[in-house]
């Protein structure tokens, strides 16, 4: 038999294997002989060992199934363009008297003030939409169309022409509607423009052109 002083030090020291005798009959009550001692083995498990490394990556799996759509995002900012041209004295209108920007997805936008043309040319982006202005003049001056109102559209890419005011300002909205069955299209836009214009003075110097305004979605 081991003593306690052993025991302690084998238990500190890891895994302990004890071997002895348990206590028996003196005798066999089958042959009356002495009977043979039996072997007892106490095993005591030590700390464990440090972790192993890890070991590789297996292969990647299959992809799961879609998720669910989420919900609509918030919507997008406002679109505004706005704009202008300016222009005093006829030796200074080359250049100045045009101005083109865009509202997006919907039409190319051009302003033109000159002997040739005093306008807001719309020219529609898409096919197979009817492109719809609907538009109100105020006149600044005179008694002949102080006020119209005037609704016009274009069902192809063939652009739009409203007229400037020579002094007064013109509002309206501009759409995009299907032609035949159901669709949207692109938001409708506002707009506000004022222009003053003189272009027929004999002294080319006098003759001016002053646009601004802006489209706003």
């Amino acid at each position: 038999m081991l003593s306690a002083g052993a025991c302690a030090g084998a238990l500190a020291g890891g895994a302990l294997a004890v071997t002895g005798t348990s206590a028996q009959p003196a005798h066999s009550a089958k042959t009356g002989h002495p009977a043979k001692p039996a072997a007892r083995v106490v095993v005591i498990r030590g700390a464990n060992g440090p972790r192993g490394l890890t070991g590789v990556a297996g292969p990647e799996g299959a992809p799961g199934p879609e998720g669910p759509q989420g919900p609509p995002g918030p919507p997008g900012p406002n679109i505004a363009v706005s704009p202008t041209l300016n222009w005093h004295g006829l030796e200074n209108a080359a250049g100045r008297d045009t101005a083109v920007t865009e509202l997006p997805g919907m039409a190319k936008i051009e302003l033109r003030c000159s002997t040739a043309a005093q306008d807001i040319l719309i020219t529609p982006v898409q096919e197979g939409v009817r492109t719809v202005a609907d538009v109100t003049t105020f006149q600044g001056e005179g008694t002949a169309g102080v006020s119209s109102h005037n609704r016009t559209f274009s069902e192809s890419r063939a652009p739009l022409a409203i007229p400037l005011p020579p002094n007064g300002m013109i509002e309206g909205t501009l759409s995009v509607e299907p032609i035949s069955g159901e669709g949207a299209g692109a938001a409708p836009a506002s707009f506000t423009f004022s222009s003053e214009w003189k272009l027929n003075d004999p002294e080319a110097a006098a003759n001016y052109c002053y646009v601004a305004g802006q489209f706003l979605r």
